[in-house]
């Protein structure tokens, strides 16, 4: 099993903040000095409950100071562009020297927001490929070939410059239709994860195994016990394998990265080992 971590809810506004970006910087690289595999943003967690602040920008910044962590970045898709999302994760993928994951959510209460959500992805899959591309779908035409255009109205393909550093960039979905690596995000009760985990399976029944079916949970340190058995029962009854902790309201989030590197990881990295012979080797 693998294990992110995510600073949690963010106000970057001038009023104050539960972490500054220096703060999210900090805790990346605690994360990534305690054996984490990931550093997660949350667009919607920068702004309180709603896309905001971007998220991507930040992971910048991260990607910046940072050189080992995988950084996960949660970003509503299908509102705006397709085309500036593909851009943006490509440039930053490219930041990180291939360390990125793009992780896609449909966008919060948007008229459409399924169907313009399906046609994003696909403009974004097609721009992370090599070559150029052309798509034309009922919310998204690229080209566009629109007379304003100039010179340009007539181009039959285009091309995303620069293109991901990794040949095929990590996309995670925060859905469950879709036959991609899915997150459940925090605050998803454990039921209706068990039916999402159920259909991606499903869905992903031809691909080998080992994708990953991750799961974000607000997690209390001071109840590891508690976890560490919620965390046995995610991985056996539902096939999570990848487990994203985000410090519940009110907990100091550098100790929870302490006491979950040193009480949680250990626990499932070396799983099948006798706990004694766990505590004595990490």
């Amino acid at each position: 099993m693998k294990f992110g971590f995510s600073p949690g809810r963010v106000d970057l506004s001038a009023g104050g903040s539960r972490e500054s970006v220096a703060g999210i910087i900090g805790l990346a690289r605690l994360a990534q000095e305690s054996g984490f595999d990931s550093v997660w943003l949350d667009e919607e967690d920068f702004s309180g409950g709603g896309p905001g602040a971007a998220a991507l920008v930040a992971a910048a910044a991260v990607a910046a100071r940072t050189s080992a962590i995988r950084i996960g970045v949660i970003v509503p898709l299908g509102l705006t562009h397709p085309i500036y999302a593909a851009e943006d994760f490509a440039v930053l993928d490219n930041i990180s020297a291939g360390r990125v994951i793009a992780a896609l959510r449909p966008p919060s209460g948007a008229a459409g927001a399924a169907a313009r959500f399906e046609e994003a992805l696909e403009v974004c899959l097609r721009a992370w490929a090599p070559g150029p591309f052309r798509f034309r779908g009922e919310h998204f035409r690229i080209p566009a070939n629109l007379p304003q255009n100039g010179p340009a109205a007539a181009l039959a393909q285009v091309s995303v410059t620069p293109k991901p550093a990794q040949p095929r960039l990590p996309v995670w979905i925060l859905a469950a239709r879709f036959a991609l690596p899915i997150v459940i995000p925090a605050g998803e009760s454990l039921e209706p994860a068990r039916s999402a985990f159920g259909l991606h399976r499903e869905l992903l029944a031809p691909e080998p195994v080992g994708s990953p079916a991750a799961l974000m949970r607000d997690v209390d340190p001071a109840h590891m016990e508690a976890l560490i058995q919620e965390t046995e029962r995610c991985r056996d009854e539902m096939g999570v394998n990848y487990l994203i902790c985000r410090p519940a309201r009110g907990t100091d989030a550098a100790q929870a990265i302490a006491l979950l590197s040193r009480c949680l990881v250990p626990e499932f990295r070396m799983y099948g080992y006798p706990r004694e012979l766990r505590s004595l080797t990490l």
